[in-house]
């Protein structure tokens, strides 16, 4: 490839009105969004209460946190996409993570 995949599905993206993962970085907490991307990593630590999906795009990554009762509703698709779109509020930490 010459270019990330996501930039092929980019104006289909725009059209419907999901950010980039660099604009959903750049959005205020709290802020409602969308965004998509490659899934590059699922993990779920213990029995832990969330499930923390990694998303790649053309601008960079997002990290999506995805409660368990809502995976386990979309448990097949969660596990089996390799390309997903996230909706959701904007969470910025302190320290300038935004989930």
């Amino acid at each position: 490839l010459k270019g990330h995949p996501m930039q092929v599905l980019r104006p289909i993206f725009n059209r419907a009105d999901v950010f980039t993962c660099a604009a959903t970085s750049a959005r205020r907490d709290g802020a409602w969004t969308r965004t998509a991307g490659v899934v590059l990593v699922r993990q779920r630590p213990g029995n832990g209460k969330a499930i923390f999906i990694t998303l790649e795009d053309e601008t960079g990554v997002t990290n999506v946190v995805l409660w368990a009762r809502t995976f386990e509703r979309f448990r097949a698709e969660v596990m089996g996409a390799r390309l997903l779109l996230a909706e959701g509020r904007v969470q910025k930490s302190p320290e300038g993570v935004t989930h």
